[in-house]
């Protein structure tokens, strides 16, 4: 096995654990939400009706952060060329 291979390997079994812990802690946040839904004052229901949708700021926080990642990945991609010696 080559060391990319290795790497590859790693790499896809990181994301996997990343995964299953992100999927056991919206979980536990659903449960407890459920659980706890009655027990808030009716105050917080109506404060919590005037919050943003949160699927739109966490899309428009991926945008961005998509956005960020261009961007450096072609300023990476200019530095290995301006530092690569010429043929």
């Amino acid at each position: 096995m080559t060391v990319t291979e290795i790497a590859d390997e790693v790499q896809s079994q990181l994301l996997s654990l990343v995964q299953i812990a992100q999927e056991n802690v919206v979980d536990a946040i659903e449960r407890v939400s459920e659980r706890t839904r009655d027990l808030w004052p009716a105050s917080t229901t109506r404060f919590a009706n005037r919050l943003p949708d949160a699927a739109k700021l966490v899309d428009r926080g991926f945008e961005t952060t998509e956005q960020w990642l261009r961007t450096q990945r072609q300023f990476a991609a200019k530095l290995g060329d301006a530092l690569t010696p010429p043929a």
